[in-house]
């Protein structure tokens, strides 16, 4: 019994064991990493239902933007699931083979974040970096500052990427940063005013889909 335990805990399935939702990415050396995102949604999905977690239908909406190519900003209250609608982000960007990244304004809430991210993805697959320190600088999912994000963007003239295969010059990487996605309700609802104003002329710009 004690040995059939020990074999089970770093199963794939067992979706409460360190580094599970990052297990369920693609296998790197193995074939194209080009996974279709409708696949990725579900792989996301059922990894929640594992662990007895039902998404609402903003968080669901979102990701499933996400996984269209839609930008997303995402307007709701404090405690209303937005870091999951991030899992969801860096899992999708993880199993494309792109960089994704989490910011914060101060290095304690970016080493918070770190920590969970690892045990959700697994150590090898996050990195943290923040003025004075640099953890495994070159993984797939960085935690940092939004001043370090900021510096290298400007340094390198976009967002930085990083593909494992294939590179693709030109593609967005994603971000996600708590600080900036709390927006007072009456800005919220004059952003969406002049969003429709916008529209009704014609005049989307780049944002395809906003989520106030």
């Amino acid at each position: 019994m004690a040995d059939e335990t020990i074999e089970t805990q770093g199963s794939p399935d067992d979706a409460f064991a360190p580094g599970s939702l990052g297990r369920r990415a693609p296998i790197w050396h193995e074939g194209d990493p080009e996974m279709p995102g409708d696949e990725i949604f579900e792989l996301f999905m059922q990894w929640c239902l594992d662990r007895g977690i039902e998404l609402w239908p903003h968080q669901e909406e979102a990701i499933m933007d996400l996984v269209l190519g839609d930008h997303v900003i995402l307007g709701t209250p404090t405690g209303s699931g937005k870091s999951m609608v991030a899992l969801g982000m860096h899992f999708l960007a993880l199993c494309q083979g792109w960089k994704s990244y989490y910011t914060a304004p101060i290095k304690a809430l970016v080493s918070e974040k770190f920590f969970y991210l690892c045990d959700v993805f697994g150590k090898e697959n996050v990195g943290m970096i923040t003025g004075d320190t640099s953890i495994n600088p070159s993984a797939m999912i960085i935690c940092c500052t939004a001043e370090i994000l900021a510096n290298a963007a400007l340094r390198e003239g976009r967002v930085p990427l990083l593909r494992r295969q294939r590179p693709r010059l030109g593609l967005a990487s994603a971000s996600f940063d708590p600080s900036q996605h709390e927006v007072p309700a009456h800005e919220r609802h004059a952003g969406r005013h002049e969003r429709h104003r916008r529209q009704a002329r014609g005049h989307n710009g780049d944002l395809r889909r906003h989520h106030c």
